[in-house]
């Protein structure tokens, strides 16, 4: 057996609807880790400044501030609380974009600062006649490119905005406090502009780092975002096209993948490769779209298909349960009408599971069947007399539990009946919720295969299965291709001659959406 990058294609909301969110130039995965700090740094000056009104409060009623500071302290500790407070719940709010966050933890930075700039110089000069030597102006602006991995000139701009914050607070003391205006009071600015000067080559150093891991996710006109699922070869990636507003699933192998594989490493390509060219061949709209193909600067080949929302059959019978026999037709035959044009030209899947038939919201239908992964796909006419065959001697290709006992013993002159006895499989899991057969490794499970019959699937469910369809699984899984239905197109015929009290109409399907999977979010992924 041999195991392939696994195709997962969650759709998963994303926090910025513009998605590409580059005004910050990085990749939404990092603009996603950055407004988490954001709203992290949001609590923590929500829950200071509280702290602040909580002292204030207590020491006004001890008598140790006088009116005046009282209230000053008390507004300068409630604003900063509430506009602090504001921003969190701003950030925690999928609807708001991450510029848009990104952009009020700026404004946050600044209007800290003003605040504890005001604060600090007027108790300082309460007690000593003289503004304060260090607030915590300086420490915040150098710290805040850490929080926000904002373009160097932008954050110098910034930075130095927030600077002045310290010279405000001077004007605001001149204009509400009866002091003398002394131009030294101004130097307060002087460390809050020299700590301006290091964000701004700290922001050098951070956003460059972030902006190289953006490039280095980018494959040709597409952005990789979020990883959606890893095998022992590869990912698959979400990612975004520079220009089109269309998401899209990345299936890649890194070239450090194949350097611990360096025996099988030729094999691995040309078989992601010719799922790349078989799966690009295939016009069916029941099977995965193909958009581009490809191998970057530094090795790692790629290709791109279409990004789909909903999930796969193993996790809708997982989550829901064995489904009833009029929807079980429904997908089973938009998988026939996949298999029909793959078998037509010569092309078999040898990999049909549940984990590769995807079950989506497609347009403006629902129950939308996918066929993906065409990592095994043979060809069994090929087009050349010594066209090369990528299945090794000795070697069983596919997924045990969903294997025919034709290719389990290893026999090479398989033809499209072979996906149909795994579609069988598939079949009873739908309806069951169980496999056809378990054993306590994968090659005992592939003898029962070879050598046992299995009970049908009317006496593994409390499901009230037709005769008919039973008659079918069974006949899909029988021992001998030839006692199977000849053909995809044949058994979808076979599908529709099925008498069913309950047909699966497109109202079932719709409602069922709309109460299990309204709105897919990342937990779904």
């Amino acid at each position: 057996m041999t195991s392939s990058p696994p195709t997962v294609f969650r759709h998963t909301a994303s926090a910025d609807r513009s998605s590409k969110g580059f005004s910050f130039g990085l990749a939404p995965e990092l603009l996603n880790k950055a407004r988490a700090r954001v709203k992290w740094f949001a609590v923590a000056m929500t829950v200071m400044s509280l702290i602040g009104v909580a002292y204030t409060l207590a020491w006004e009623a001890m008598g140790l501030l006088d009116r005046g500071s009282y209230f000053r302290q008390l507004l300068v500790f409630g604003a900063n609380a509430t506009v602090a407070a504001v921003v969190w719940w701003l950030a925690r709010t999928p609807r708001y974009s991450n510029s848009l966050v990104l952009h009020l933890g700026l404004f946050l930075e600044f209007w800290i600062c003003l605040g504890a700039a005001i604060g600090t110089n007027m108790g300082n000069y309460a007690e000593h006649g003289g503004m304060a030597e260090l607030s915590w102006v300086t420490p915040v602006i150098i710290l805040f490119p850490l929080i926000v991995p904002y373009p160097p000139r932008r954050m110098l701009i910034v930075s130095l905005i927030v600077a002045c914050t310290e010279p405000i607070s001077v004007l605001i003391m001149w204009f509400t406090l009866s002091i003398p205006r002394d131009p030294q009071h101004f130097e307060v600015a002087i460390q809050p502009l020299l700590a301006a000067g290091l964000a701004y080559f700290a922001s050098r150093i951070i956003y460059g780092l972030n902006v190289e891991v953006t490039r280095a996710r980018r494959l040709g006109s597409y952005l990789l975002e979020e990883r959606l699922g890893r095998g022992g070869m590869g990912e698959v990636w979400k990612a975004s096209h520079s220009m089109l507003a269309r998401p899209a699933a990345v299936k890649l192998i890194h070239p450090e993948a194949l350097a611990q594989n360096t025996a099988n490493a030729q094999t691995i390509l040309s078989r992601f490769e010719q799922e790349a060219q078989a799966t690009a061949s295939l016009r069916s709209p029941h099977t995965v779209e193909l958009y581009d193909f490809g191998r970057t600067e530094d090795g790692a080949f790629y290709y791109v298909m279409e990004l789909l929302e909903g999930l796969d059959v193993a996790s809708l019978v997982e989550d829901y349960g064995p489904q009833e026999p009029g929807r079980v037709i429904h997908i089973l035959d938009q998988v026939c009408q996949s298999l029909q044009e793959s078998h037509n030209i010569g092309l078999i899947h040898r990999d049909i599971k549940p984990a590769n038939l995807f079950v989506c919201r497609y347009g403006n239908d629902d129950d939308f069947v996918k066929v993906l992964d065409f990592g095994l796909v043979k060809e069994v006419r090929p087009r050349e007399a010594n066209a090369h065959q990528l299945t090794q001697q000795e070697v069983v290709m596919g997924t045990p539990g969903f294997m025919p006992p034709e290719l389990a013993l290893g026999d090479g002159n398989i033809d499209g009946r072979a996906d149909l006895y795994a579609l069988g499989c598939v079949a009873y899991w739908l309806l069951t919720g169980k496999m056809l057969f378990t054993a306590d490794s994968p090659m005992q499970v592939l003898m029962k295969h070879v050598n046992e019959t299995p009970e049908a699937p009317s006496q593994k469910t409390e499901l009230t299965i037709p005769s008919e369809l039973d008659a079918l699984v069974m006949k899909c899984l029988e021992k001998d291709p030839a006692n199977r239905p000849s053909s995809a197109e044949e058994l979808s015929s076979e599908l529709h001659k099925i008498p069913l009290e309950r047909p699966w109409e497109k109202d079932d399907a719709r409602r069922w959406w709309e109460a299990h999977r309204p709105v897919l979010s990342k937990e779904s992924s």
